[in-house]
């Protein structure tokens, strides 16, 4: 599958996923928006470009005038704009992938659609290991519109010949590849910037919140995995894409301190920002897993560690990025 229109495609993820792909031979129709990104290396790798507002009628209908062999769609408000009215909200994260869906289906335009949600459709996740038919509880609107929209993929996947895709993501991390990405609230960027630009380490919490890490560059390999793995090979319609394994907060910004002395020989103080007096001691956790076996059966496998993506985001302000 050869032909593909990544729809978010100048976005934290969807920047390096559009890259990596047509870097190794994908044609690549990148939907931007609000304007085409100015890195020309990028742009040029690109087989076609197209700027647009997806609450737009019009840019639907032309969009999907064109065919393709897969759709990805990575286009959301964060958890703060998701807060918005209803209708706001709805009208970007929901909408826009039923008209797209709706608008392909009828034009018989595209093979396969890959919709990227997120595990907090789980909502609070128990000390357990999370399967991808456990149940959905979402428990803010930013999750909540994106079960929505795995719905309307399922209906789709249902009543249509498109393979639509639900892939629910851990907690992504690592460089953005266009300086002005909105990436570092990420937990793993913010820590490693601070750390960087400040000589020390501010937690928001006692360091307790547990969360399932996965670098960019593995999000991207099991992404790939999806667009080349053969309709019958296709288990279900969801698939996870984590690490398989969750750390505390806490002992992300132990790794951080670690590998930033490593590499700078500087100590690193850790800092509460809302609570005192607290023991730096990991404290035993019960930990639950975001299974990944479904998309390891087909292929994909994470392949860089805690310590060696902190280290790219080293690199990366080490090359003056910030």
């Amino acid at each position: 599958m050869n032909n593909v229109l990544v729809i978010g495609a100048s976005g934290y993820i969807g920047s390096r996923l559009s890259f990596e792909l047509a870097k190794n031979g994908k044609k690549i129709t990148a939907l931007c928006y609000p304007n085409i990104p100015e890195d020309k290396v990028w742009c040029d790798l690109m087989d076609k470009i197209i700027v647009g507002d997806l609450t737009s009628s019009k840019l639907i209908e032309d969009v999907t005038n064109d065919s393709y062999d897969t759709v990805i769609y990575l286009v959301s408000l964060d958890h703060n704009e998701s807060k918005k009215s209803p209708s706001f909200v709805n009208s970007i994260n929901v909408l826009p992938v039923w008209n797209l869906l709706n608008c392909f289906e009828r034009k018989k335009k595209i093979k396969r659609f890959i919709y990227l949600s997120t595990v907090q459709v789980y909502g609070k996740i128990p000390s357990i290991i999370v399967n991808e038919d456990y149940k959905t509880i979402p428990l803010n609107q930013y999750a909540l519109t994106h079960l929505m929209s795995e719905n309307i993929n399922n209906y789709y996947n249902q009543s249509s010949k498109i393979d639509c895709i639900n892939v629910r993501l851990s907690n992504s991390y690592g460089s953005p590849y266009f300086k002005e990405s909105n990436c570092w609230w990420l937990v793993i960027n913010e820590l490693c910037k601070q750390a960087f630009l400040k000589q020390k380490l501010i937690l928001k919490s006692d360091g307790s919140p547990l969360r399932d890490f996965i670098h960019y560059k593995d999000v991207v390999n099991a992404i790939v995995c999806l667009i080349d793995t053969d309709s019958k090979k296709l288990s279900n319609n969801t698939y996870h894409i984590s690490y398989g394994k969750t750390l505390s907060i806490l002992e992300i910004a132990k790794k951080v301190k670690k590998v930033f002395q490593n590499r700078y020989n500087k100590k690193l103080n850790i800092e509460f920002k809302h609570v005192d007096n607290l023991d730096l001691k990991v404290k035993p956790l019960t930990k639950y897993k975001i299974c990944n076996s479904k998309i390891k059966k087909l292929g994909f496998s994470p392949k860089i560690n805690i310590s060696e993506g902190i280290n790219e985001l080293f690199d990366y302000f080490d090359r003056d990025k910030l």
